[in-house]
């Protein structure tokens, strides 16, 4: 089944090539003009880029992990039943770097995935525009997906790599790859107005300025890879080197089009995403500290009143060696907002629910001896269950917390800070007390509906 599971992954690959043609879109379509071609979104092009995306990190790993070429033998939807049980806790040892900065970057590109498949989006700018935000949500939405498919789906690294039967599994990447994605997309979408327009008004070598396209935006360049276009195209002007730069550097739709109007959105989807990293303080004695993210969901119910849900995670810092451990926090409760003004706001909120915590002991001699002894007899590599200790905690916890934004428009807030306080009931778990922290944060927040 694993040959089967590699022999359909070469197959994609091979598709994917072979369509290259319906993975670019035609002249036509990359007008945002209703009468030169239809404005129905591209799936078909959109579903062969996800896959070929898909394909080459799964290619990656088998040239580069063993545990990845050993998990091709044995049983597959046995082993990928299984991986998806042992998904547990916030951290899954990959890394900050590859957790913060190559998970979001992850997000983005399947963000432009969708924006260059999009006809009515496909040439947005950053700006304050309806348009513009309209086309952020729709990304979103896509990027949340592909991050689903990749994490847990069947042609992901659950599946082919098993990759939570042969590390610490966590939901960092799941929670967070579109949330941060998304951030991480805007600030592409950022620097592409803001810098790198500028740079093609100075200089007018095709090298320079195909360098600042692809460099400043790598996101975005790798979607164009995946559509087998060159890395520096750009849906919104002309290529580096026919377009004609000039100073005005506002987008037509800032200029023409109309603005963000949280009225033009349904009344009924009054709805908000958060996504913040996030700091904490343990207390209590023999307290630890931790970091991580946290993503809220908002749903409008009064003028001034909110329902909020909101899942964090963390890593833990300052445990002995070959000890780690994290801590995964679901709460929901009301959030109020006391202050406004036509730009800054107050939010304080209440929630409450549930959290857990981990720990994890790897005995590193144990484990380089079954892997040796394993890799004698030509077998794969043991399950990380073999050689890891873990102990957990779980109790209700509540945190209340105080929350400073800035409107940077009707659709984006920027969250300055996040302070809040959280109690949890829970037992002491290697003589550290996890009852009583303090959390500091700071993020964006994106908003559909008439929240005033």
């Amino acid at each position: 089944m694993r040959l089967f599971a590699f022999a359909s992954l070469i197959f994609v690959l091979t598709v994917s090539v072979t369509f290259a043609q319906d993975l670019a879109p035609s002249k036509a379509q990359d007008l945002d003009n209703p009468g030169n071609a239809s404005l129905s979104f591209q799936w078909h092009s959109a579903i062969l880029e996800s896959l070929f995306a898909a394909t080459l990190a799964n290619a990656e790993r088998l040239i580069n992990e063993q545990e990845t070429r050993d998990a091709m033998k044995g049983p597959f939807f046995k082993d990928y039943l299984h991986d998806l049980e042992n998904l547990h806790g916030w951290q899954d040892g990959d890394g900050v770097l590859s957790s913060y900065v190559a998970h979001p970057m992850e997000g983005a590109f399947a963000g432009f995935v969708e924006r260059q498949n999009d006809p009515r989006y496909k040439s947005v700018e950053f700006g304050s525009s309806q348009r513009y935000w309209t086309s952020v949500m729709r990304s979103l939405a896509f990027s949340t997906a592909y991050s689903v498919a990749w994490s847990i789906g069947p042609y992901g690294e659950a599946s082919i790599a098993n990759v939570d039967l042969h590390s610490p599994p966590g939901l960092v990447d799941l929670v967070g790859t579109s949330t941060m994605g998304i951030a991480w997309m805007i600030g592409e979408d950022m620097a592409d107005r803001y810098v790198i327009k500028r740079i093609e008004n100075r200089y007018h070598n095709k090298a320079i300025r195909a360098l600042a396209r692809s460099a400043l935006n790598p996101a975005r360049s790798y979607a164009n890879i995946l559509r087998l276009q060159e890395p520096w195209k750009r849906d919104d002007r002309p290529n580096v080197g026919t377009y004609e730069s000039s100073d005005n550097y506002s987008p037509p739709d800032d200029v023409s089009g109309p603005k963000l109007d949280h009225r033009a959105w349904p009344t009924q989807a009054q709805f908000e995403l958060n996504a913040e990293p996030m700091f904490q303080h343990y207390m209590g004695r023999a307290g630890s500290s931790c970091m991580g993210v946290a993503g809220e969901g908002a749903i409008s119910v009064a003028t001034a009143g909110a329902a909020v849900i909101r899942i964090d995670g963390c890593q833990l810092l300052g445990l002995s060696p070959n000890h780690s451990g994290d801590v995964l926090s679901y709460m929901a409760g009301p959030r109020w907002s006391p202050l406004s003004t036509s730009r800054w706001k107050l939010h304080l909120q209440l929630v409450g629910g549930g959290t857990k915590i981990s720990h994890e002991y790897v005995d590193i001699s144990l484990k380089n001896d079954v892997i040796q002894l394993a890799q004698q007899d030509h077998q794969p590599k043991p399950q990380q269950a073999t050689w890891v200790t873990e102990w957990d905690r779980n109790g209700f916890t509540v945190a209340a917390s105080g929350v400073v934004v800035y409107d940077f428009n009707n659709g984006l807030q920027l969250r300055v800070a996040d302070f809040g306080y959280q109690h949890s009931w829970v037992r002491e778990l290697q003589g550290l007390n996890y009852d009583n922290g303090l959390r500091f944060g700071f993020g964006v927040s994106y908003r559909m509906g008439a929240w005033e």
